[in-house]
């Protein structure tokens, strides 16, 4: 998309996930190497608000305004039901337009998933955007948006207090009026109430384009994505779900001029999306990575700490004094975690492991790269001793990688949650953080996926069988370790 954007002479693209900003790490990426600038933001879905503080912590809905013989124009629609069919959430975009925003786009974003928030979906309310309006700019959403939904229901009054309410909690000038065509009858039904009730807050309108992929010839395929998504469907099932609508692809300047700058009330609509794009990349919206690690200890030093440590855990592990093939080890090791400003990293793992084990909790003996690191050994955060099986310190920790080491830590299944009970109550609840991993489909996954939406499962079979299989893997040895000079001041001696 972003190769697509440059080709066309734009300057940027903002990508708006619904309830996530896990892809703006790989858009900023994506637009460094396209020669735009992004624009970092997420679609919101905003609980449904009954007049009271904090509603995504209960459970209200509100009569759902059904599109003609669909569920919307995307896959979010599908689950903004509840039994009854009530709409549970509206969608809100977005964005950030400082690093101030983006910090608040992020604290919104986690309050979101947190305890009742998350119902169906992680859900963020105007109390939260209140209390993060600084540095954010919205625009008002599409056909579930808090505006439109309520005008397709003929609640123009309702429509317009919500357009008010979004004023006075992130400010005049931090709000667009969102203006969309795919296609949908209800899109162009309400345009002329939607201009009025902009022109009436004295608001600016901007024009946008739900893109789900990139050009138009791919809607068959993102069609069977969809099928794919759904098991048991296929491209031939009757009454299949799929978009309401068309134009989900990313159009041109051009294409949204043609849409836009003629059409009464709108015709700066496309004029002002660089307007924003501007205004959000006015200043680097997310900041330089960094190391966000707590202290271990606040009143002492992280590396004299860690140079005991391991002296202790190598002649447990050793004997003393510690052979000469091990300190030379450690010593190398050492220099690097050092340099690369690590030591409060080894200390929290390791503080970490020696809690389970002191619990009773079950602990695997480690695994990948870290089982080559002898710091880690010593320390306890692995049960393989590198040296003894020749296991390199470069794969897992080099003076030229960027990034944190990776350290895969097993623990039995009862005792997951209390280790992150542990990590809460030892450095802050705020300062924990879970992950998460995206799935990709590979090639022969993605060969079954297409024979079983297309209504040849068997076929799509036996291509994924000619895919050849990566790995097979090799062993890699490490030369015999040369005896230095002692250098003066090396930790291990």
């Amino acid at each position: 998309m972003c190769a697509a954007v440059a080709a066309d002479g734009q300057p940027g693209i903002a990508v708006t996930d619904h309830g996530s900003l896990a892809a703006s790490w790989k858009l900023q990426r994506a637009a460094e190497n396209a020669g735009i600038l992004p624009v970092f933001g997420v679609e919101l879905y905003l609980a449904i608000e009954d007049g009271l503080k904090n509603a995504r912590l209960r459970r209200a809905t509100e009569s759902k305004h059904q599109l003609p013989g669909d569920t919307g124009g995307d896959p979010a629609h599908k689950a903004n039901e509840d039994s009854k069919g009530s709409t549970r959430y509206h969608h809100l975009t977005v964005l950030a337009e400082t690093e101030a925003g983006w910090r608040n786009l992020l604290k919104v974003q986690n309050a979101a998933h947190d305890g009742d928030a998350f119902w169906s979906k992680p859900r963020a309310d105007l109390t939260l955007l209140s209390e993060h309006a600084e540095g954010l700019i919205v625009l008002t959403g599409c056909l579930s948006g808090p505006i439109k939904s309520r005008l397709v229901a003929g609640d123009v009054d309702g429509a317009d207090r919500a357009l008010g309410e979004l004023c006075d909690i992130v400010g005049r000038d931090q709000v667009y009026v969102e203006v969309m065509s795919h296609g949908i009858a209800e899109e162009d039904a309400v345009l002329p109430e939607l201009v009025r009730l902009g022109k009436r807050h004295g608001l600016p309108f901007v024009a946008t384009n739900d893109s789900h992929f990139t050009r138009p010839e791919d809607a068959t395929i993102h069609e069977a994505w969809l099928c794919n998504g759904s098991p048991g469907t296929t491209l031939s099932t009757p009454g299949r779900w799929k978009f309401h609508g068309d134009g989900y692809w990313l159009k041109s300047a051009a294409e949204m001029r043609a849409m836009w700058d003629a059409s009464p009330g709108t015709e700066e609509a496309v004029d002002n999306t660089l307007r924003v794009w501007e205004r959000c990349t006015a200043e680097r919206v997310i900041p330089e990575p960094h190391l966000r690690l707590p202290v271990f200890d606040p009143d002492g030093d992280a590396v004299s700490l860690l140079r005991e440590k391991v002296r202790e855990g190598a002649i447990a592990r050793y004997g003393d004094p510690i052979p000469e093939q091990v300190r030379r080890r450690l010593n190398d090791e050492f220099k690097t975690i050092k340099a690369k400003g690590f030591a409060d990293y080894f200390l929290i793992v390791a503080d970490m492991i020696e809690w389970s084990r002191s619990q009773g909790y079950r602990v695997g003996p480690g695994r990948g790269s870290a089982a080559g690191s002898c710091v880690s050994y010593c320390l306890g955060i692995v049960s393989v001793d590198p040296i003894r099986f020749g296991l390199l310190f470069e794969r897992f920790l080099a003076p030229d990688r960027v990034g944190m080491p990776d350290i895969d830590t097993d623990f039995e299944n009862g005792a997951r949650s209390k280790v992150i009970d542990y990590l809460v109550s030892r450095w802050g609840r705020d300062r924990v953080a879970r992950i998460g991993t995206f799935g990709v489909s590979a090639a022969a996954g993605s060969l079954r996926a297409a024979g079983r939406v297309l209504d040849k499962a068997t076929i799509g079979a036996k291509l994924a069988e000619t895919v050849p299989m990566l790995g097979g893997g090799h062993t890699a040895s490490i030369a015999e370790l040369v005896d230095p000079k002692f250098a003066p001041g090396e930790p291990f001696r």
